[in-house]
């Protein structure tokens, strides 16, 4: 990937052109930014002046000179405030994608922290951590940067997520932090027209068009997706790990976990190339293990069964937490490389077969393995 950084380092604080691609499918009309393939609107703020096609031929003459015309970012947009950089109130936003399949074996979260750096490019300073969050209906990793000039400071707030199967950044760029905010609000204009690498809730329906399946989760439960994928991030952080799920749906009946009839649905994936060397069965197998937790007990042994036109590994758990003993059922099959996980927890067996007539909405639009 050297190359690659050798073009990364010429970027967005250096105000230099980013990165090529065709407008097939992107375009800019009324200050509206849209992209079909990707699914997203976006409105800019006012008063910028649209420098993509200058952009995106520097980057064809740098890339050749490298020989990294296969490798690089790609530039949706670039709109700056205008020359020169060095102004006090100079600005600039970018939207660049990056192909998610180069990165096999990173976790997303992983990778989107990694697209981040990488637009940032060479002699950035990252502020603080990289942190998680929801902006229309899509998750995101954002992190700040500052670049010190000899005249002046630059500062940077990008924002990545995954979207049908691409990194996809928004770099929003500046030469004060007063001027960096007004343009990370913009964002709050930002559409999207289906769901991405984690799935959209939508009208009480959970999809997610990269594994093709969709399902109704039960009325009333609260959704807990943003608290699940934080604490899973907190823990990997302490264990030094990123070999981790990947949550994409997290609904509850209620916060207090050791009420009678608390229950639970959670939706997770993992990379099915990590059990390489297992069949797909004993995969399945100990997934639904791991999902469960080092604490809970197998109950009797995994079965397979045919649901939703998907073959299921399900295995049953139970987890001793006096006065309470948690009851689970967990799901799991392999769709498009990944290892979904499907896992059903209520404080009493009742509720887990309440939870299990919710899997009759499971509802996929292909074969999965």
């Amino acid at each position: 990937m050297k190359s690659l950084l050798a073009v990364a380092a010429l970027l967005l604080l250096l105000c230099d052109p980013l990165f090529s691609i065709d407008d097939a499918v992107s375009g800019l009309t009324d200050g509206v930014f849209s992209d079909a393939e990707l699914g997203f609107r976006y409105t800019l703020p006012k008063e910028l002046t649209d420098e993509t096609s200058y952009s995106r031929e520097e980057l064809r003459k740098r890339a050749a000179a490298l020989g990294t015309s296969s490798n690089t970012l790609e530039i949706l947009l670039r709109m700056t405030s205008g020359p020169p950089d060095t102004a006090p109130d100079w600005h600039a936003i970018s939207i660049q994608t990056y192909p998610h399949s180069k990165f096999a074996g990173l976790d997303d979260r992983a990778v989107e922290a990694k697209m981040n750096g990488w637009m940032a490019g060479d002699g950035v300073t990252a502020i603080g951590e990289p942190k998680r969050v929801s902006i229309g209906g899509a998750n995101f990793v954002v992190t700040n940067f500052e670049k010190s000039e000899p005249s002046h400071v630059k500062y940077a707030r990008i924002y990545s997520t995954i979207r049908n199967g691409k990194l996809l950044g928004f770099a929003f760029t500046a030469n004060s932090a007063d001027k960096l905010q007004p343009l990370a609000d913009s964002l709050g204009t930002l559409e999207f027209t289906g769901d991405g690498a984690d799935g959209l809730l939508k009208d009480g329906v959970f999809s997610n068009a990269g594994l093709g399946f969709q399902y109704t989760p039960p009325k009333g439960f609260i959704d807990e997706t943003s608290d699940a994928r934080e604490s899973v991030r907190t823990r990997a952080a302490a264990l030094h790990t990123n070999n981790t799920f990947n949550v994409l749906l997290s609904m509850t009946s209620g916060q207090d976990d050791a009420a009678p009839d608390w229950r639970l649905v959670s939706i997770e994936t993992y990379l099915r190339s990590r059990f390489a060397g297992l069949t797909n069965a004993a995969a399945e197998t100990k997934i639904n293990v791991w999902a469960a937790g080092s604490h809970a007990s197998a109950v009797g042994d995994p079965k397979l069964v045919a649901m939703a036109g998907a073959s299921f590994m399900v295995s049953t758990f139970e987890q001793s937490e006096p006065p309470l003993k948690k009851h689970a059922h967990v799901y799991s099959t392999i769709r498009n490389g990944q290892l979904l996980v499907i896992a059903l927890t209520a404080n009493s067996e009742e509720g887990v077969k309440s939870l299990e007539t919710s899997m009759q909405t499971l509802q996929f639009k292909e074969a999965g393995k």
